[in-house]
């Protein structure tokens, strides 16, 4: 099938996907089976980089253990390797007639009956993320056609896993600053029972929670749940804080130890006193 109204197809729905919970999103799930659908080729996987440039399997179409082996290949060389690193589309029409191009690869590429690679690269300005590969049985090149169809499958892919990137992100942080009011509350609930049980006030009944917390090497947040949930002893809390811990200290004269002479003062002249006369 080729045409600009499948792709169009295939872009509605990525485009539909977005604004669902990330957990729930497949965008290359639906490029490998737009991809499938519209090619006449075995097999088609996306290949994602790692933290250290190696390509991994994040969707494939494979339905052979030979066809995932060849896709997990990739991390040590092949079509979609190469085309991830170059940034330009990789064809190669006959393994056959080139066994030496990636030998492993290869090898593996004949095993599945495999005959025929295709890769494009999945990338949005400079930024490369992956590939796009795809298998043919028959040694022959793409059409045309299959080839600006890839393209487009290609940019589709790279948009889902930007978003889907982005996405986990947002809600990674979202998470983060929920549990941290969530605490928060937690932590101001388990200060005011303090102070209303002890009488303290709430910042020092706040010392008296910390206090507690470290010494026990607790989590501040954890604590104040049991004061909360009544699985903690507030009087035990309490009582494990010193005097001035829950108290503002005072400030206190240093003492001086018994028997130590006085310092001596300056002696300063005496207004009236006998002196030297004048002029002497």
């Amino acid at each position: 099938m080729t045409g600009e109204q499948p792709v169009a197809e295939a872009a509605i729905e990525l485009a539909d996907s977005a604004g669902i919970d990330v957990s729930s999103l497949d965008p290359l799930g639906a490029v490998i089976h737009h991809c499938m659908s519209l090619m006449d080729i075995a097999a088609s996987g996306v290949m994602l980089a790692d933290r250290y440039g190696r390509l991994q399997t994040a969707a494939t179409s494979a339905t052979s253990d030979a066809l995932t082996r060849l896709f997990e290949l990739e991390s040590e060389g092949g079509p979609c390797t190469e085309s991830y690193q170059t940034q330009e589309p990789v064809s190669e029409t006959d393994l056959d007639a080139a066994p030496t191009r990636w030998p492993q690869y290869a090898l593996c590429a004949r095993e599945a009956g495999a005959r025929a690679v295709h890769a494009f690269p999945l990338k949005v300005g400079t930024l490369t993320v992956g590939a796009l590969g795809f298998v043919s049985a028959e040694p022959k090149p793409l059409s045309d056609d299959d080839q600006r169809l890839a393209t487009a499958l290609a940019d589709l892919a790279t948009i889902g896993v930007l978003h889907q990137s982005s996405a986990g992100r947002a809600h990674k942080v979202a998470g983060q600053l929920q549990g941290a009011l969530d605490s928060r509350v937690i932590i101001e609930q388990a200060k005011g029972m303090l102070a209303q049980r002890s009488g303290l006030s709430v910042d020092q009944a706040f010392n008296a929670l910390r206090h507690h917390a470290r010494s026990n090497r607790l989590r501040l947040a954890e604590l104040a749940q049991q004061v909360v949930d009544g699985t903690g002893d507030p009087t035990v809390i309490l009582d494990s804080l010193s005097t001035t811990a829950a108290r503002p200290t005072q400030v206190t004269r240093p003492i001086r130890p018994s028997g130590s002479p006085r310092p001596s003062r300056p002696d300063t002249p005496r207004r009236g006193g006998s002196g030297p006369p004048a002029g002497h």
